[in-house]
């Protein structure tokens, strides 16, 4: 939620947009659990590695990769990546280390769990308009032909089959 708040606010300030342009700042998506698209492109990654001790979170290092000046992508990416640049948000990486940053701060110190599930909830609704998804596993498995369903209290995704089988997932990629 911070990464994209701060992608919105940049697309806001940097490029003087107008609703339904290019850099419209609601054109900006989080796709479960750990990427942001721009235009049905991904613009952005983040990884979580996080150390528990039993039920409770010790510590997590967070890695955040934004494409902010890339010009062109390899032939495989071409489609389905894109950057800051190429979609007219003109920033330079300090600036977009920067706003995420000062988001962070700003979730970390006014946001209780609930408010932020909430707030994933409307994040993600998009995805119930996706006709269905097919989940991977850690384990390389797969489950086709899913639907969104929600985003429970825990942060786990719910989704749910065809025939109304509801399936609780913490992990994996979706794709569609």
């Amino acid at each position: 939620l911070a990464v994209i708040a701060a992608l919105r606010r940049l697309s806001k300030s940097e490029s003087g947009f107008k609703s339904g342009s290019k850099s419209d700042p609601d054109s900006f998506r989080l796709k479960w659990p750990n990427d942001i698209f721009l235009h049905a492109k991904k613009v952005c990654g983040l990884l979580l590695e996080a150390q528990w001790n039993g039920p409770m979170m010790r510590s997590a290092i967070i890695g955040i990769g934004v494409n902010v000046k890339q010009k062109e992508f390899p032939d495989e990416l071409r489609e389905i990546a894109t950057s800051l640049l190429n979609e007219n948000i003109k920033v330079s990486v300090e600036e977009v280390r920067d706003a995420i940053l000062r988001e962070f701060e700003r979730e970390l110190k006014d946001s209780p769990i609930e408010f932020v599930i909430e707030r994933l909830r409307q994040a993600f609704g998009w995805m119930g308009t996706v006709p269905a998804f097919t989940w991977t596993a850690a384990d390389a498995s797969e489950k086709t032909r899913l639907h969104y369903g929600t985003i429970l209290d825990s942060g786990a995704l719910e989704l749910q089959t065809d025939d109304g089988e509801k399936i609780i997932v913490s992990n994996g990629s979706l794709r569609w």
